[in-house]
C-alpha cells in the first residue's frame, strides 16, 4: 500500500511538472506575441470607438432601459459579445438594419451571443438603469484577433 501511494505521488509529480513546463512555454509564447502587438490592439479599439455609437432609446423592457449600439464603421464585427463592465452578459433584443416593430415579450425570445454586426447594423439590448452607462463590446477582427472597446452613451 505504501509503495502504491509513493508511485502515485511520483506520477502526480511528473504530470504536474509536464503541465507546468507546457504552461510556461505557452505563457512565454503568448506573452511575446502580446508584447509585440499591444499598440495595434489599443489603436484599433480606439479608432473604432468613434464608429460604435451607443444611445439610450428612451424605451423600456420589463422596467429596464433599452440601448442601441450602431456600427457606423465600414467593417463587419464577427463573434460579437456585449457585457457590462462587471462582466455579465446583457440581454440582446435584436440585431438588424432598423428598429424592430415590437420587442420580445418573453425572455426565451432573447437572442444568444455571439452575433455578427455588419456595417450599418445596430444591436438593441437591455442595460442597467443607473449611470455610468458603459459597456464592453468584444469581437474577433480579421485574422481571428480578439478586440474590445468600452462604449458609453453620448
Amino acid at each position: 500500500m505504501q509503495q502504491r501511494k509513493r508511485w502515485w505521488n511520483i506520477v502526480r509529480g511528473v504530470v504536474l511538472a509536464c503541465g507546468l513546463a507546457t504552461f510556461g512555454t505557452v505563457w512565454s509564447a503568448s506573452s511575446a506575441e502580446a508584447d509585440s502587438q499591444p499598440a495595434a490592439i489599443g489603436h484599433e479599439a480606439t479608432e473604432l470607438t468613434q464608429y460604435l455609437v451607443l444611445t439610450d432609446t428612451g424605451q423600456m423592457w420589463f422596467g429596464k432601459p433599452i440601448y442601441q449600439v450602431e456600427n457606423r464603421s465600414g467593417s463587419t464585427l464577427s463573434h460579437v459579445v456585449l457585457k457590462s463592465l462587471s462582466g455579465e452578459s446583457l440581454p440582446v433584443l435584436d440585431v438588424g438594419q432598423s428598429t424592430p416593430r415590437a420587442w420580445p415579450t418573453r425572455s426565451s425570445q432573447i437572442r444568444s451571443a455571439p452575433f455578427t454586426l455588419q456595417a450599418g447594423q445596430s444591436m438593441w439590448f437591455v442595460g442597467p438603469k443607473n449611470p455610468p452607462v458603459q459597456f464592453e463590446l468584444l469581437w474577433l477582427a480579421s485574422g481571428k484577433h480578439p478586440r474590445f472597446d468600452i462604449i458609453e452613451t453620448r
